[in-house]
């Protein structure tokens, strides 16, 4: 069985609760990038992240995540589409550090301190985005911090990852809980909503970790009903989530075309050929001269 996506809705109080187990995917990318267990982790939780927050996209919609902090990880970077498709990159894949004083991977000291940006391209040009600081580099509070701040949702957000000692990902998942707006709030309904999530947030800190749920066979429907219990919800969708990258020949060209002609002579006189490199699937996509004179003309198909 693939990974997940589950959406829901508690109704009475307009609250909207997301769950996704993205294993699969997490280890796809890991062995993509052969990353160090921490920089998976963070990887992992960054594609979560994104997952999550995709999970309103629609027609040929894609957000993108990026996680700029100044520690040894570098930059991440997550994608997802509204079909569910996912890919991610971390700049240095095998920065690794020592556990925390916790005995957990230290995501936090491997990201750093920063922002985080989130980008929604929705096919009307530019893309618009928002930002917000990175509050401690765990991403899921980074996330909810960003969501809360920047998009005025009131969120509370958990992702995590679990590797074993052999560098393999057990578990990777995550939840987003969010106050859907109304015309017309009364104050009965803020308050009792505002307490609604006050207690998802306690119970949040108080369960196992959400990596390690999973691990022990915790589905996304079973996540939301244990952050929810005590709540009338309702399931309102149901998405496959995998890893897929949108890199192909055909793109890799048009990348050529946005870099300067004399640049790109320069390295087919030196090597014959000119190779583009694709950041988030390490696949590659080599054009002799003869195919580099065509694009550069606007000839090549």
């Amino acid at each position: 069985m693939g990974d997940t996506r589950l959406r829901f809705l508690a109704e009475d109080v307009r609250i909207r609760v997301v769950t996704a187990d993205t294993t699969q995917t997490t280890a796809t990318a890991q062995t993509k990038h052969q990353a160090s267990p921490t920089t998976t982790a963070a990887l992992g939780r960054t594609i979560t992240s994104a997952a999550l927050l995709g999970s309103t996209l629609k027609d040929s919609n894609i957000l993108t995540v990026f996680i700029d902090g100044d520690g040894p990880a570098g930059r991440l970077v997550a994608t997802c589409d509204a079909e569910g498709n996912l890919r991610g990159y971390v700049q240095n894949p095998r920065a690794h550090l020592p556990p925390n004083p916790e005995g957990k991977l230290d995501v936090a000291s491997v990201v750093g301190r920063g922002q985080v940006v989130v980008s929604y391209d929705l096919g009307l040009g530019e893309p618009y985005s928002g930002s917000a600081p990175l509050v401690n580099g765990e991403i899921g509070a980074d996330i909810a911090y960003y969501l809360t701040t920047s998009e005025q949702i009131p969120s509370a957000v958990g992702v995590g990852v679990l590797v074993s000692g052999e560098n393999e990902v057990e578990a990777s998942g995550g939840f987003m809980v969010q106050a859907l707006p109304t015309e017309q709030e009364e104050d009965e309904m803020t308050a009792r909503r505002s307490s609604v999530l006050q207690d998802i947030a306690q119970r949040t800190s108080q369960i196992d970790s959400i990596s390690r749920m999973i691990a022990r066979g915790a589905t996304p429907e079973a996540l939301a009903k244990r952050l929810t219990e005590g709540l009338a919800i309702r399931q309102i969708a149901a998405d496959e989530l995998r890893f897929h990258c949108r890199c192909d020949r055909h793109r890799s060209a048009q990348v050529l075309r946005s870099i300067k002609k004399d640049e790109i002579e320069d390295i087919v006189n030196d090597e014959g050929y000119v190779e583009v490199n694709c950041e988030f699937c390490r696949s590659s996509y080599r054009f002799n001269a003869a195919e580099v004179e065509k694009i550069l003309s606007g000839e090549y198909m």
